[in-house]
């Protein structure tokens, strides 16, 4: 492991003030990713591809949603995203599940890096996350009966999110 020295270590306290954790996070896991020879993809250029983008989405969904648990004075919002990081948790594995099941494959140890979301209220998470969920239901949808399970999953959520929604006006 290299050393980190301080200019670098002021640099990089530098940068988190900047452009805050999120981005630098993004910007060291781009660097290793390129260092080890993995390729940026600027879109999903398959079905399988745009499911995995969406699995390593949530990742960094459910980890926005703990830090709004615990960061909220609001009991409603807090037993809310309690709520909402279990369902997620468990739509997650049934989508991996399935993807593995239609595509033969199994997800390596590694493979899943959180793509973090810059939302920071509930009720802009909630909106995004019903935007991504459209978009991958729609890239499946044209793919035929293979990815029918997860659309079915996917459908299941966005009754989820709608609810969600709603219950995230009491405050």
């Amino acid at each position: 492991m290299a050393r980190l020295y301080r200019r670098d270590r002021v640099l990089l306290e530098d940068l988190e003030q900047k452009y805050g954790i999120d981005a630098l996070s993004s910007a060291i896991i781009a660097i290793a990713n390129q260092q080890n020879g993995v390729e940026e993809r600027a879109g999903s250029t398959s079905p399988t591809e745009a499911v995995l983008d969406f699995i390593k989405y949530i990742e960094g969904v459910r980890i926005r949603l703990r830090e709004m648990h615990w960061a909220t004075e609001v009991h409603a919002q807090h037993t809310l995203t309690d709520s909402i990081i279990s369902t997620l948790e468990d739509t997650e594995d049934n989508i991996a599940e399935d993807l593995m099941g239609v595509c033969g494959f199994r997800i390596k140890v590694g493979a899943v890096v959180p793509l973090m979301t810059n939302q920071v209220e509930l009720e802009s998470l909630l909106d995004e996350l019903h935007e991504k969920v459209s978009q991958l239901t729609a890239a499946l949808e044209n793919g035929g009966d293979t990815y029918g399970g997860i659309v079915n999953v996917l459908e299941d959520l966005m009754h989820q999110i709608g609810k969600w929604r709603y219950l995230a006006t009491f405050k």
